[in-house]
């Protein structure tokens, strides 16, 4: 089966074309493709066009976008590096060689942890104080403490990173500590990290 290109894979529609069309099942992936896939991708993920990209790395240009073989010799290990640290990834995920995106942090039982990471990110020069920093994503629509299901949450550090216009580009911070709504020991921690937001 022909994979169809998705919007981030290349800025230029021909070569993508011209790429996606080796996956008919005889050619072989080059796994290198991986790494100028996932670099469009985590920018396109948080906002940045392909356009943009020099603005938040001016060692990368326009003309690299041309075709994948002058996006991936723009490509060097600094480049990398500069786009993992911009945004919070990991450089292995980045690279190709797995697929986890982040490296997970963790606050359960150690709120200080929390506390400090937020008045680090309040510290810095670019820090909006009108954004909230703290977010929690949710696998339920309504949170209920009496609700026996399993209601896991994922707290998140919001800093931003970029403004373009009235866009805004943001690094997260994820905590992967299985947070439960319905166990109260996390439940408090939460409410406290949140200072009564929930």
């Amino acid at each position: 089966m022909v994979k169809k290109a998705t919007p981030y894979c290349m800025p230029l529609l021909h070569s993508v074309n011209k790429f996606w069309q080796g996956f008919d099942g005889k050619t072989k992936i080059n796994p290198v493709n991986v790494v100028a896939q996932r670099f469009l991708q985590v920018f396109h993920d948080h906002g940045v066009q392909a356009a943009q990209i020099p603005r938040l790395l001016p060692q990368i240009k326009l003309d690299d976008f041309k075709s994948e073989d002058a996006l991936l010799t723009a490509l060097t290990t600094e480049v990398l590096y500069q786009t993992a640290h911009l945004f919070g990834i990991r450089s292995k995920w980045l690279e190709g060689v797995d697929d986890k995106i982040y490296e997970y942090l963790s606050c359960y039982k150690q709120p200080e942890f929390f506390f400090e990471l937020l008045a680090t990110l309040q510290s810095c020069a670019n820090y909006d104080f009108s954004l909230s920093p703290f977010r929690i994503l949710s696998s339920t629509k309504n949170l209920d403490c009496n609700d026996g299901r399993e209601q896991l949450l994922v707290p998140v550090l919001v800093e931003k990173i970029a403004e373009f216009g009235d866009e805004l580009i943001y690094r997260y911070y994820i905590f992967n500590d299985e947070f439960d709504w319905g166990y109260a020991p996390t439940r408090i921690q939460l409410k406290g990290d949140s200072s009564d937001d929930l």
